[in-house]
């Protein structure tokens, strides 16, 4: 044997364990578990309770995918369930009379699942868009979506319908003006069924609010947009529980309130975009209204107002879901994330334990090895100490957009950039 082929299998034979290790490591790499540390949180678009059980909530991301949380604890933790993959969803609705059936709509999709949120299955609907969805109060399976429908040259304020569970769609054209129109939500009257309100808004020379209504259960409607204020963008609509001829209309300026089935309109609060108006079965004078900056409360049928949003962070309040089982208790979920009241909206707290449902911007670590900074988006800057298993929220003086990069000073820990920017 010569030298140099001894000294080869030596290289070898010390390089066989070496490989061997880095081999064992790659698959203990592959097949290591991921923990979730957080930040919890997370931009909620719906909020929904179950009707049979008052600790079940659901609560839906805005992101592409959709995620699904599920809470069976009134909200104190979180468990990700499912994922609602086609595009951003608007809204989520839940059937009255089974809880396993939960809904969804956004663009031109509309998605239905049959086990809680699990696993959701999805009808494209051609030339069609929702912004929300509702569910029929007695009639499971029969589902309402406002959104619009394009005629190959605009987009018609429109109402889609379906008897089935979503799996098919029959759409009603409100309004063919000359501009783009839109119908933003409907609601559909729990003491009488065949009462269906719509509203919206279009643009022809300038801002057009629009408002229609129908009697025979959606198969027809009227446009009673004559009647209804002017100069403003109806985002949302509501109706009394037990009184149909009492609707709430939320608009870009304030909460409306029509006493006789939107025949006339008086101006009740100053509000700013109002998102989303609803009201408790169990305590029929009871509203809210869920806005821009706060969500506001109403206990005599919408004739007087409150700012009820004690201990609200954020903006932007879309999601509002009563327990069915008790009337002070209210969900609520925003950019920031979960928040739950149990006095009615007199305070408010943070409810984001598990909810992992934030986007991550950007982290960067600080000079400490334990030390981490991230910007959620939506949700905030965070930093930790401990390697995540504690965060402390920063101040975020965002203006237009989320920190999308972190630079800590190696010789001033103290000091750390933020780049922001939308995009």
């Amino acid at each position: 044997m010569w030298f140099g082929d001894a000294k080869r299998e030596r290289e070898v034979s010390m390089r066989i364990p070496v490989m061997l290790m880095c081999i064992l490591c790659m698959f203990a790499f592959m097949n290591a578990e991921w923990e979730a540390v957080g930040p919890f949180g997370g931009y909620l678009y719906s909020v929904v309770a179950s009707p049979s059980d008052g600790n079940v909530v659901w609560v839906m991301s805005y992101s592409s995918p959709a995620r699904i949380a599920q809470s069976t604890d009134g909200g104190a933790s979180w468990s990700t369930i499912g994922s609602v993959t086609m595009g951003y969803c608007q809204d989520m609705a839940i059937d009255p009379s089974n809880a396993n059936n939960l809904y969804a709509a956004g663009g031109n999709y509309a998605h239905r699942s049959t086990d809680g949120g699990v696993n959701w299955a999805y009808t494209y609907v051609t030339n069609s868009y929702f912004y929300s969805i509702a569910a029929h109060p007695t009639a499971s399976g029969t589902l309402y979506g406002a959104g619009m429908k394009y005629d190959n040259a605009l987009w018609d304020m429109a109402v889609h319908k379906s008897t089935n569970g979503g799996e098919d769609w029959t759409t009603s054209i409100l309004y063919d003006g000359t501009g783009h129109s839109y119908a933003r939500d409907v609601a559909v009257s729990a003491s009488d069924p065949d009462i269906v309100y719509a509203c919206g808004y279009g643009y022809e020379t300038s801002t057009v609010p629009l408002l229609f209504k129908s009697t025979d259960g959606g198969s027809t409607f009227n446009d009673i947009s004559s009647n209804s204020p002017t100069g403003v963008y109806f985002y949302t609509i509501g109706v009394h529980p037990t009184n149909p001829d009492i609707v709430y209309l939320g608009a870009s300026s304030g909460i409306y309130r029509s006493t006789d089935g939107g025949t006339s309109w008086t101006y009740e609060y100053n509000a700013t975009s109002n998102y989303n108006i609803m009201t408790n079965p169990a305590d029929p004078d009871l509203v809210l209204s869920g806005a821009y900056y706060s969500i506001y409360k109403s206990t005599d049928a919408g004739d007087t107002w409150v700012n009820a949003g004690s201990g609200l962070e954020g903006y932007n309040w879309r999601g509002i879901a009563f327990n069915a089982f008790n009337t002070s208790e209210v969900y609520a979920g925003n950019r920031v994330g979960f928040f739950k009241t149990t006095d009615c909206g007199t305070n408010w707290f943070e409810y984001n334990n598990d909810l992992n449902l934030s986007s991550i911007c950007s982290f960067a670590t600080g000079s400490a090895s334990p030390m981490l900074y991230t910007s959620c988006e939506e949700v905030g800057v965070f930093r930790t100490t401990n390697n995540g298993d504690d965060w402390v929220k920063l101040p975020t003086p965002l203006t237009c957009g989320n920190i999308g990069a972190f630079a800590v000073n190696p010789d001033n820990p103290n000091m750390v950039l933020g780049l922001e920017g939308a995009g």
